[in-house]
């Protein structure tokens, strides 16, 4: 059973899409925000959070059967959705910023896999069923650099 880890900035989709994988199936563990909020979110708000050495370790140590779902959107998109949420956690003015550090932080993820989501293109069911595969190519323990979810479909990375 694939543990499915969910982040990405604010109103972006990752809480709808996790949900969403929930009622799906029963095949995956679902974690809403994991290290990578952790760090991103500690280093913005200036809190104190783990060392990125002592999130890494953990990722490792979930290395066989865990995956990052990274969600992102387009940055109007974004911006939308905080002002029709009347959004506080963070101003608009810093969204890019955020986004900016967790493609920092996940295009320097060494030991996990990464599937990388978009909601401004893409349908909720279509990223179900992508984040679906996702687990279930996770499961199958196939070691590729790199693996197809569908023909035009978006691609995910593997060490």
């Amino acid at each position: 059973m694939a543990v499915l880890l969910f982040c990405g900035v604010d109103k972006v989709g990752k809480s709808t899409l996790f949900q969403a994988v929930l009622k799906k199936t029963n095949r995956h563990i679902c974690v809403d925000r994991f290290t990578p909020c952790q760090f991103v979110y500690g280093n913005h708000h200036k809190k104190d959070h783990p060392p990125i050495e002592y999130l890494r370790e953990v990722e490792q140590a979930l290395e066989d059967y865990a995956g990052i779902v990274y969600v992102e959107a387009y940055l109007d998109d974004i911006v939308k959705r905080f002002k029709k949420h009347d959004e506080k956690d963070i101003e608009i003015e810093d969204i890019e910023k955020v986004m900016r550090e967790y493609r920092n932080y996940i295009n320097n993820t060494d030991t996990l896999p990464v599937l990388y989501i978009n909601t401004s293109i893409s349908t909720i069911e279509r990223c179900m069923e992508d984040i679906v595969l996702f687990g279930d190519w996770i499961d199958s323990g196939e070691e590729s650099k790199y693996a197809e979810i569908g023909p035009g479909r978006i691609l995910f990375k593997s060490y």
